[in-house]
């Protein structure tokens, strides 16, 4: 569950060499000791949050103030010096939500978690930066996680995300266990932006989510576009839009104890965009605009050829839910090529004639109900 966020955590420990000197106390200058001293007192006095026998999995509300937690108290180191009776240490949680733990050492060790029995295993092993165990959890719940014989470094991530959430925050990631019933997250849109929802399973079980988008116009929540019914891909299965300014709420209809993460990406688009062919905008490497619910009038783009050895290529692509785009290619005032993109995975590929000139893409929406991202790439064999 806490896939992304362990593995950033993972990264930076394994890249200062698992380094106990980045967590050590540091010496206070008021002391009045010679420096040697105080030096040798510091080296035998180990942090608070080091080889504890029990911890706490306290809950956040989304995977970035976990992290922040991390980084401020909640690595939890364990060395040669971890005297517990053979190596156990126990897990309180102290919030429901989504429990999630996973250890980074410095070997391949492994490292198993138990259930409160200390007999059932759950996992047979969480040593990895982007190994994880997740599971939905009540206050009081217990595990254990017992240690190898000799421990060199190991820190011991754990914590507890909400299971359910209300209004989304741009670049946020949220988690819910479905209820079986509807749920609703609302967000505000203040600039013309291309938005992206990114949908994604937690755990082994996957099932298909319902998602859509209801815009409030007029103290009315009215549809955008078209709905989606996914199954989310392992590492998430993005929904783009085209949205103008305004209160919007996403629509939820997941599974009961189906558990997904939600991702909110939001970035303001310019209104670029030439309705005439005389205007035609130069597409010169790659170029991303939206459609959105409003706008329906077809745009102009172009492509110079210069040289007649190297052929050049344009990949026309989406990120929109449901509709599509058209792309009609020109040359010398004649279509030469149209193309439908229908889906994300379904880009098209279209080789430009090995001539000099200049050749013009016309972009128009196949529905008027589509909403969301276009994309114009152009490279050179």
């Amino acid at each position: 569950m806490f896939r992304k966020v362990i593995k950033k955590v993972g990264v930076v420990l394994l890249a200062a060499g698992l380094s106990i000197g980045m967590f050590s106390p540091s010496v206070s200058a008021a002391v009045k000791i010679n420096k040697a001293a105080q030096m040798k007192a510091a080296k035998n006095v180990e942090p608070e949050e080091w080889n504890k026998e029990e911890l706490t999995a306290y809950q956040f509300d989304t995977g970035d103030d976990f992290l922040k937690y991390m980084f401020t108290g909640g690595l939890h180191l364990y060395n040669k010096n971890y005297k517990a009776k053979d190596h156990w240490v126990k897990i309180k949680v102290a919030d429901p939500g989504l429990f999630a733990i996973a250890a980074i050492a410095e070997n391949e060790s492994k490292i198993p978690l138990y259930d409160a029995t200390k007999k059932k295993v759950l996992k047979k092993d969480i040593n990895g930066g982007s190994d994880d165990f997740s599971t939905a959890v009540k206050a009081g719940d217990e595990f254990y996680v017992k240690l190898p014989t000799k421990i060199s470094k190991v820190f011991i991530l754990t914590g507890v995300i909400k299971s359910e959430f209300g209004s989304m925050a741009n670049d946020k990631s949220y988690y819910e266990v479905g209820k079986g019933t509807t749920t609703y997250h609302p967000f505000s849109i203040s600039k013309r932006s291309r938005v992206y929802l990114e949908i994604a399973p937690v755990g082994k079980k996957v099932e298909k989510v319902g998602a859509y988008v209801e815009k409030n116009v007029n103290g009315t929540w009215q549809r955008v576009g078209y709905s989606a019914n996914i199954k989310p891909a392992e590492y998430g299965t993005a929904l783009g839009y085209g949205l103008q300014p305004g209160k919007y709420r996403m629509v939820l209809k997941n599974p009961k104890d189906n558990i997904i993460n939600i991702e909110y990406k939001r970035k303001t688009t310019n209104k670029n965009v030439a309705y005439k062919k005389s205007k035609a905008i130069n597409v010169k490497s790659s170029l991303q605009n939206v459609y959105t619910t409003e706008e329906h009038t077809a745009r102009w783009y172009k492509v110079a050829v210069s040289s007649t050895k190297k052929r050049t290529g344009v990949l026309l692509s989406k990120y929109s839910v449901g509709g599509g785009f058209q792309f009609k290619v020109y040359q010398k005032g004649k279509v030469i090529k149209t193309v439908k993109v229908k889906k994300d995975e379904d880009g098209k590929y279209v080789t430009l004639p090995k001539k000099k000139g200049t050749y013009y893409i016309k972009v128009s929406k196949l529905t008027d109900k589509t909403t969301g991202v276009y994309e114009i790439e152009t490279d050179k064999e």
